[in-house]
């Protein structure tokens, strides 16, 4: 009987530990060399680019790796990166050019479920957008233009009501769009669309994706300070403290 409490317990805490609130996909471009960019989160959501980026000096003074309209970076799915509820997107970005290109997305091609993305129009306006929600949604959460060939800090967040899409840690635009994503086994691309089209030529530094959608407050603070936001909700009760009876 003591066996079973204790196995209905694990299940619990397991599933309570795979829900909480968590970055899930972390991208530093800190001593990386080659063409793997490791995942500092805990779920290992590495980056294979298909040949080596180079590495620059990122606006934060560590590095950060340069696309130059040929290299772009693939993430395989995971349950982790199946975000139906809530996200929040973030990264440094060094725009070279004015035309449509693709900072994260999840997914091969436009129209797919399970689709979201982290891009820019022409004109560098950002955009944040997933597929699943109404039609608004897709394309229409657009920014003011960011500038050239200097550093810009873009975030874009959704709570599963509400887009919003923050540029040097403040609120540039928001919209209201209800709904759930559905889940993919598509992988989530970097600098392209499906490592066919909308390649991007410029710097990317600090790539964060959590699974729920940070405060304005919050984004501010990672911005400056990328390793100070990490998980939502710490669960105060550990396996350790199950088994020694301390609950």
């Amino acid at each position: 009987m003591k066996t079973i409490f204790f196995i209905l317990i694990a299940i619990i805490f397991l599933s309570s530990y795979l829900m909480a609130k968590d970055l899930v996909l972390y991208l530093s471009f800190d001593r990386d060399p080659g063409k793997q960019a490791k995942d500092l989160s805990k779920f290992g959501n590495d980056a294979e680019f298909n040949v080596e980026p180079k590495r620059i000096e990122g606006p934060l003074g560590n590095d950060a790796i340069q696309l130059d309209g040929i290299t772009w970076g693939q993430v395989a799915s995971s349950n982790s990166l199946n975000l139906t509820k809530s996200l929040t997107i973030e990264a440094w970005v060094l725009p070279f050019e004015d035309e449509k290109r693709i900072i994260v997305e999840k997914g091969p091609t436009w129209k797919v479920d399970g689709e979201y993305a982290l891009l820019w129009y022409d004109g560098r306006r950002p955009v944040i957008q997933a597929y699943d929600l109404p039609n608004d949604c897709d394309d229409e959460v657009v920014g003011d233009e960011i500038p050239k060939n200097e550093w810009t800090f873009l975030a874009g967040t959704w709570d599963g009501t509400k887009f919003r899409l923050y540029i040097n840690g403040k609120l540039n635009t928001e919209m209201d769009c209800p709904g759930t994503l559905l889940k993919s086994n598509t992988p989530l691309f970097i600098g392209t669309r499906g490592g066919e089209m909308r390649f991007m030529k410029g710097g990317l530094d600090e790539i964060k994706i959590y699974n729920y959608a940070l405060s304005g407050e919050v984004i501010q603070r990672d911005m400056h300070n990328p390793q100070s936001v990490k998980s939502q909700m710490k669960l105060s009760t550990t396996w350790g403290d199950i088994k020694g009876g301390k609950r």
